[in-house]
Formats: C-alpha cells, structure tokens, sequence
C-alpha cells in the first residue's frame, strides 16, 4: 500500500478475522467472547437480528483468562459500511449486512483484548472491499476503504539459462571426493 506520511510504497502484513482469532487462541489468555449483539438505538441489544433493515450498532465483548472484566466493541454502521459511489451496499454488506458490522467489531474487539500479538497487521476483510490498516507505531487503527486489487498481470519468463561448461576432467557428482 501507499504510505502518505513516508511518500512510498509500503509492505503491510494482512490478516483475515478467523486469523485474528487464532492469535488470540494462541495467545493462551483468550477466553471466548459474549455476542454478537445488534441495536438499532444503541440502548436495547440483541442477540439476533429479527427486522427489516440494516442495525445501525454491533458489539461484542472479548474475554481474557487474565482480566476481570471484559473488553467491549461497539460499532456504528455509518462508520464501517461500505458501498458504491451511488451509496448502494457492496459485497457482502449487501447479502449479510449485520453479520458484516459484527465483524467489525469483532475485530476491534480483539485488538483492544490483544493489542501487542496484533499491532501491525491488517484485517483483509473477505470481498477485498475493505482493509483496515494498524499503525505500527501507534497501534491506532485507521480504517481505509480499498477496492479489490486488481489480478496480477502475468509474470515475464526469464531467459533460459546459458549452458554450464563442465571443468576440464570433471565426469559428475560422483567425481567429487
């Protein structure tokens, strides 16, 4: 990706939400989580999302062996929903519009319960719509909307390799002592 702040380039490790899992598993101190939960106020949750509609809030609470509380996500819809420049929903925001936003704070839940195992990584979102992106240095998370990245182009074959001359009275490896 393109880094504004160094004018260049940048390689950036991406990781999907079943791998952001795996690392709190491994962590040893992943305890499960509680939710998701769906809002339309932000004031009554559920655990289920039974209208017509899109939830306007997700949470979810990660729990840690080694904590006395659990650390909680929330997330607005307007933050985090991804459409078309005609304000459609896109990918799978279109077929799954709260399991999407859970996902969301899902992620974020994680990062809070396990910020040193998870700085630096991306959370490549299946669709290749969206990528969120950690600063390395802070641990901020800033989210960017990307558009899929285009197939890579074929690579170019290199040139077959010149033939080896055998050293004068070599007859294989077996030649070797």
């Amino acid at each position: 990706r393109y880094d504004s702040k160094q004018q260049r380039e940048v390689m950036q490790l991406q990781v999907g939400i079943d791998g952001l899992r795996l690392i709190a598993a491994r962590s040893g101190k992943y305890a499960g989580q509680l939710g998701p939960f769906w809002s339309k106020d932000g004031k009554e949750w559920l655990d289920a999302w039974p209208y017509e509609g899109d939830p306007k809030f997700a949470k979810i609470s990660v729990l840690r062996k080694d904590f006395k509380a659990p650390l909680t996500a929330v997330c607005r819809w307007e933050s985090y929903v991804q459409t078309d420049s005609k304000g459609n929903l896109i990918g799978k925001w279109a077929d799954m519009p709260d399991n999407q936003l859970a996902v969301r704070a899902e992620a974020l839940a994680l990062r809070r319960a396990f910020p040193a195992e998870m700085m630096g990584l991306a959370l490549a979102l299946e669709g290749g719509a969206e990528t969120t992106f950690v600063d390395t240095e802070t641990g901020e998370v800033v989210a960017a909307a990307v558009q899929a990245p285009a197939p890579p182009k074929p690579a170019e074959r290199p040139a077959p390799p010149k033939p080896v001359t055998p050293l004068p009275g070599y007859r294989g490896p077996s030649d070797v002592p």
